[in-house]
């Protein structure tokens, strides 16, 4: 019996701090909260306003706690989203003008190099055609192309005679007569100063 009696008059240290300590203060925080709770009052939002005990119990991470704070929050989203969503159509309009103005400068661009490739084939044909009236006058009777060379444009003669070798043009010029002979060569002599 005497075991018995020990026993139960040995309280350890952990008991004393629960039965003593924890379970009483359990109590005391139930019977407030249902205190505050049935007048009304939300303890939890009355301990955030406490300036260091508060600071323990919110959330900084959370976006807003009341349904205004939310509402804004949603609002400030939406004009964002909104403001974006502009910015994405002026974008979009943009891109479409800088497409159109590329496609323009292409076809631009490619007009401009028909018209080039014509250009150079006209010149290519024109040197050709030049060229032939040229050996032409080179095959002729010195007397014959003199006769004619005379009566023609004399742009066109000069350029003629521009084009001839220096044997050719001696005997052209030999069958002219002096005047004729001493105004092409004048101008001949001009045209190489130019050049």
């Amino acid at each position: 019996m005497r075991n018995k009696k020990e026993k139960k008059k040995k309280f350890g240290f952990w008991q004393w701090i629960v039965f003593g300590g924890i379970f009483p203060i359990i109590i005391v925080l139930s019977v407030l909260l249902a205190i505050f709770s049935i007048r009304g009052v939300n303890i939890f939002e009355e301990v955030e306003k406490i300036p260091v005990i508060g600071s323990l119990f919110t959330d900084e991470n959370s976006v807003g706690t009341t349904v205004e704070d939310l509402e804004n929050t949603i609002n400030d989203l939406q004009a964002e989203l909104k403001n974006e969503e502009a910015k994405a159509t002026q974008l979009q309009s943009e891109l479409e003008t800088k497409e159109n103005e590329i496609a323009q400068l292409q076809a631009e661009n490619e007009r401009l190099e028909q018209s080039v490739n014509e250009l150079q084939s006209s010149n290519t044909t024109t040197n050709t055609d030049w060229d032939s009236v040229v050996k032409t006058y080179e095959t002729m009777k010195p007397k014959d192309a003199a006769l004619i060379l005379v009566e023609m444009d004399e742009a066109t003669a000069l350029n003629i005679l521009a084009e001839l070798t220096e044997d050719q043009l001696a005997d052209i010029l030999e069958k002219m007569s002096p005047e004729e002979a001493a105004q092409f060569t004048d101008q001949l002599a001009d045209l190489a100063d130019n050049r």
